[in-house]
């Protein structure tokens, strides 16, 4: 989606430029330091995960109408320009983690924490 992301409802763009598919494979490779996330990564249809009963893979697609591929690792999977990482865990593991998984990263994407997600 290099044109950027539209709110379905209004048209507005909310956002003008996605994570190419070399920062994505990068930083998934980042995130195997802790296997006890749980990386979802969407490409618009599909949501790429190890394990579909992990924390927030099945609510998410659910909310988003997107249908769930199980990969052995998701950074050897990438071969798009990824819609949105999400990096998912109980916030007891994923806030300690949270400098962490931005070091290195904040020139190149951004962060957002919503809840126990960070996209």
């Amino acid at each position: 989606m290099a044109d950027g992301f539209e709110d379905a409802t209004t048209g507005e763009i909310l956002f003008d430029s996605s994570i190419d598919e070399a920062t994505a494979v990068e930083f998934l490779r980042h995130l195997e330091a802790w296997p006890e996330l749980s990386p979802i990564v969407d490409d618009g249809e599909f949501i790429y995960t190890t394990d579909a009963s992990r924390h927030k893979v099945m609510d998410e697609s659910r909310n988003n109408n997107l249908k769930v591929k199980i990969v052995s690792n998701i950074a050897e999977s990438v071969h798009f320009r990824p819609v949105k990482i999400l990096t998912a865990a109980p916030n007891e593991i994923l806030v300690p983690h949270l400098a962490d998984i931005r070091r290195g990263f904040e020139d190149k994407m951004s962060f957002v924490q919503s809840g126990s997600l960070v996209l």
